[in-house]
């Protein structure tokens, strides 16, 4: 009989809580959960980090047809690359069509090249270029390490980026694989629109 009374009043509780509930009005997610950008700049910025990263480790390895494979696939991603919905001042997004176009004409400059030092110097300009981009469009789908060779280029140093902090020289592979320093760590996953 107790079993019966006490099943009795949980149906009365949730009959009752459900009919409280039919005059609510969903809730909605504020806008702080969301990032910054559109799931379309995301993708598209995620996709070439993403390459750059298979173009960095080729490097390593000094796998000269995986680093043609990745570069034209940037390439690709650079062509299609949409941050139109980036919000910023019109200088701002000058800044961000300039650097695109710079990062295009590097890596038909690494294409073109068939010394792999040569190669390496567009590489720096692209992770120059790509390293600006991430920070004016503030990506915050990851944590991107900025990482800087003192040695590279006879001593005049060169930056890359990286998905991690340890330090594997694309540079340097086979003299100072480990030769480097993590200089920025960009992290805008916690920054989100207010």
């Amino acid at each position: 009989m107790r079993i019966c009374l006490v099943f009795s009043f949980i149906i009365l509780v949730l009959i009752a809580c459900e009919d409280n509930n039919k005059n609510k009005v969903p809730e909605i997610s504020p806008l702080t959960t969301q990032g910054n950008n559109s799931d379309i700049v995301n993708y598209g910025v995620g996709a070439l980090i993403n390459e750059y990263y298979a173009i960095k480790d080729a490097f390593v390895l000094e796998n000269d047809a995986t680093i043609k494979q990745h570069a034209l696939a940037m390439q690709k991603g650079i062509d299609t690359l949409d941050l139109k919905s980036v919000q910023g001042t019109n200088a701002e997004k000058d800044k961000n069509t300039q650097l695109i176009s710079e990062i295009n004409a590097s890596l038909k400059a690494l294409l073109n090249e068939k010394n792999v030092d040569a190669k390496r110097k567009s590489f720096q300009t692209i992770s120059d270029n790509l390293y600006d981009l991430i920070k004016s469009v503030r990506f915050d789908k990851q944590i991107i390490y900025h990482q800087h060779c003192p040695m590279a280029f006879n001593e005049a140093g060169a930056s890359w980026l990286s998905n991690n902090p340890d330090i594997k020289n694309p540079y340097l592979p086979k003299k100072m694989i480990s030769c480097g320093e993590v200089l920025d760590t960009l992290d805008f996953t916690q920054s989100k629109m207010q």
